[in-house]
């Protein structure tokens, strides 16, 4: 009897393993056509879970496994079947034991409906707090949904297919969010995974570039600086946007090149620019959390500067909240080095992410860019005008500059301008433009500054 429980259970956790979970899934799947009952099929994943392994030591990520599977159990208060799906490939211990995913299967339900309130508790549950190695850590969690008889009718595709939707809420909703299985998802993953082949073939065959945008100072309208915004052009499909390729750039890896290239390339310009007599101000260049985890990341700019003889004076570096809080004191730590030796910091889409004020004191940033979202409906939404307003005397309190991203008419430009709000960027005064007409765009305001001046 034991032998046999060993087979069909989870040796770390005591849940069921794949194989007694698949054998539920089937016997859910009958009991369901005959009692017409709607089967649903969850894919969860704990973030980070992997990094608590590489970080506090694999003992440390066996305990947080046992103590999600245990609040998972308590959660859905035993009704229903929770099993961990081993996905690994690698059949190494650390890989197994830093596994993310879990299966739920719940059963006997009479709508779809009533799944949205169980993966709402499932997730608040895996939010609180979790004690590991004397100290209190907090965790979020993605959940991908699939139903019997919409999405599938054999327990194979279910679970595909909740892995599916788990992966698109990760990449398109972010932490702590579900996804319910779309019948296009499969062909997203595929567009994805040819994306990923041809982006390797985009480094090498120069079909990469850069596009910049100014940066305006509100009262002068001249421009305080440029940021350097990716570009493909590909060969057959023309340009493809960054919201497209970029996230299967970071989730690959390939961010890590391409983000060297364009820190390269963006340098590199600045330089030309101000050899020709441009003042440019500073150059910003995003810069992303895979990026950012590197442990040379620090070396890999001061390098750039060094060979490309640019000041640091004239970089920006722009990273979003998530990218930073992710491992605040490291990349606090990194930050801190970069700042000292005059590199800029921007906190991009401000208020889109924690926006934690206790985070927000100790960030070792100069700049914080307020998000387009809140911009956009300033016009009709006197809440995003109070909440513009609060950030910049909040900002300036700090001794932080602050740039409203996303105005797009003079209407915006005018009630920005009364936040007190230092700088903008948008399409009001420029779309992001080939290195060619950002050249001319730059002199043509030197001119313009010039002729005040005179």
């Amino acid at each position: 009897d034991e032998y046999e429980h060993q087979l069909v259970h989870d040796k770390l956790t005591g849940l069921p393993n794949r194989i007694l979970f698949l054998d539920r899934v089937q016997q859910a799947i009958r009991r369901g056509a005959r009692l017409d009952h709607v089967v649903a099929l969850l894919s969860l994943n704990v973030d980070t879970m992997s990094h608590v392994s590489t970080t506090l030591g694999p003992l440390v990520a066996d305990q947080l496994l046992k103590k999600v599977s245990e609040r998972l159990v308590f959660t859905v208060r035993g009704m229903d079947t929770v099993a961990a799906l081993s996905t690994s490939n690698e059949g190494s211990t650390i890989s197994r034991l830093g596994n993310e995913e879990f299966g739920i299967l719940l059963t006997d339900l009479k709508n779809a409906e009533s799944v949205t309130w169980i993966v709402s508790r499932i997730i608040e549950a895996l939010s609180e707090r979790f004690e590991l190695a004397g100290k209190d850590y907090y965790f979020t969690s993605t959940v991908g949904i699939s139903l019997y008889p919409l999405d599938g009718n054999t327990p194979n595709i279910l679970i595909r297919n909740a892995t599916s939707a788990r992966h698109h809420a990760r990449q398109r909703l972010g932490h702590n969010n579900y996804q319910f299985y779309l019948g296009n998802l499969n062909k997203t993953a595929a567009s994805h995974m040819e994306l990923e082949s041809q982006l390797h073939e985009a480094l090498d065959g120069d079909q990469l570039l850069l596009h910049y945008q100014p940066k305006v100072d509100v009262v002068t309208r001249k421009i305080n600086g440029m940021e350097a915004l990716l570009r493909w052009h590909h060969p057959k499909k023309g340009m493809i946007p960054p919201f497209d390729f970029i996230p299967v750039a970071e989730r690959t890896g390939t961010i890590v090149p391409i983000g060297a290239w364009v820190l390269r390339t963006a340098c590199e310009q600045c330089r030309e620019w101000l050899d020709q007599g441009i003042p440019v101000g500073k150059v910003a260049v995003n810069i992303s959390a895979v990026q950012l985890r590197q442990r040379d990341i620090v070396d890999q700019i001061f390098d750039v500067l060094r060979e490309t003889g640019l000041e640091s004076k004239h970089l920006e570096l722009e990273l979003t909240e998530s990218a930073i809080i992710e491992d605040f004191d490291n990349s606090s730590s990194k930050l801190k080095m970069l700042r000292k030796i005059g590199i800029s910091i921007a906190l991009d889409d401000f208020g889109t992410g924690y926006s934690s004020l206790s985070y927000l004191k100790n960030l070792p940033v100069d700049t914080l860019k307020i998000d387009r979202t809140f911009v956009r409906n300033i016009l009709s939404d006197s809440a995003d005008v109070a909440i513009i307003k609060a950030v910049v005397t909040l900002a300036h309190s700090l001794g932080l500059n602050v740039v409203a991203e996303g105005v797009e008419t003079t209407e915006q430009e005018d009630l920005i301008r009364q936040t007190r709000c230092d700088e903008i960027q948008g399409y009001l005064f420029s779309r992001p433009l080939p290195t060619q007409e950002a050249t001319a765009l730059l002199q043509a305001d030197q001119s313009a500054s010039t002729r005040l001046a005179v």
